[in-house]
């Protein structure tokens, strides 16, 4: 793990300590085994009880949006949303505070839009990951922000998703998001960035 690690801690490992507890094996040897293995097992009959360590390796930092591909289309197919509420929620706080995670850390790689490009393949609201996304440029949401404006979703992982990929692009050209960039975000770039970003957003 790295130098954001304490962030990770204090906002993921209460609720990976949650779903260990609830769905994995007391004696269960999945902690110590390595992702691929992990998939390997889930797609032979045990994908809830891998379910932790998968969603584990995935939220670490610096993890390639490859991992939450791979985890997010098993769990479409397995139809999670429609899971009891006590094996649900917990699945819904993680990705919640995961995504919130990836706002308040420096950019760097993966970009945050990537992490997004996972996301949206969920069978969710694309405005679930976006709304906390306006309420979070005041710091580093404002720099993640600016980047996805810059690159414009230009990743094959969005190619999938072109609605998806159009809603997102659209938002950042919102008056709310307009505003905010200016009158909340603006401070925390570097000379230039501002106008620019404006420049791809008007």
């Amino acid at each position: 793990m790295n130098a954001d690690a304490p962030l990770w801690n204090q906002m993921i490992a209460a609720s990976l300590a949650r779903l260990w507890a609830d769905l994995a094996p007391v004696d269960s040897l999945l902690p110590d085994l390595a992702f691929d293995a992990v998939l390997a097992r889930a797609d032979h009959g045990e994908f809830v009880e891998c379910l932790p360590r998968l969603l584990e390796v995935m939220t670490l930092p610096g993890a390639d949006p490859e991992t939450a591909i791979a985890v997010f289309d098993r769990l479409e197919s397995a139809g999670w949303t429609e899971w009891p509420d006590r094996r649900r929620r917990p699945i819904e706080k993680l990705l919640d505070q995961w995504w919130a995670t990836e706002l308040a850390l420096e950019p760097g790689e993966p970009p945050v839009h990537d992490v997004l490009a996972a996301l949206v393949r969920l069978d969710q609201p694309v405005g679930r990951w976006l709304q906390p996304w306006l309420e979070d440029l005041d710091g580093p949401g404002a720099r993640h922000f600016v980047a996805l404006v810059n690159d414009q979703l230009s990743s094959e992982r969005w190619a999938e998703f072109p609605d998806r990929r159009e809603q997102v692009l659209a938002w950042t050209r919102s008056e709310p998001a307009i505003m905010g960039l200016t009158l909340v975000g603006g401070v925390h770039l570097d000379s230039g960035q501002l106008g620019q970003a404006l420049d791809r957003m008007l």
